[in-house]
């Protein structure tokens, strides 16, 4: 999960701000896309200052494929989730803090 840029998400009627992104793989054919599964939370504050996920408050699924399958492939493992991060907040316009 990374903390990202607010976000002002509407959800029910009703205005949230989004401060964190979470992303998984949900599927992978290994030869030429994968899907990835997205969520967006509010920051939840407690008494010692501590910060936390709270509330999901968007979700959806971006599909991986052509030369950006073939970009991901070839990062090195210790760096694969930094990319779908910066890969998945590129396409749903958040920035990463």
């Amino acid at each position: 999960m990374k903390e990202i840029v607010s976000q002002q998400i509407w959800l029910d009627g009703l205005e949230y701000e989004a401060q964190y992104l979470q992303c998984t793989g949900t599927y992978d054919n290994y030869l030429s896309t994968a899907t990835v599964y997205y969520q967006l939370f509010t920051m939840l504050i407690d008494v010692n200052g501590d910060k936390s996920p709270a509330q999901q408050v968007a979700s959806g699924y971006k599909e991986i494929q052509g030369q950006e399958y073939i970009d991901w492939g070839n990062v090195p493992a210790s760096s694969v989730n930094e990319w779908i991060y910066n890969w998945t907040a590129d396409q749903i316009n958040v920035t990463i803090i």
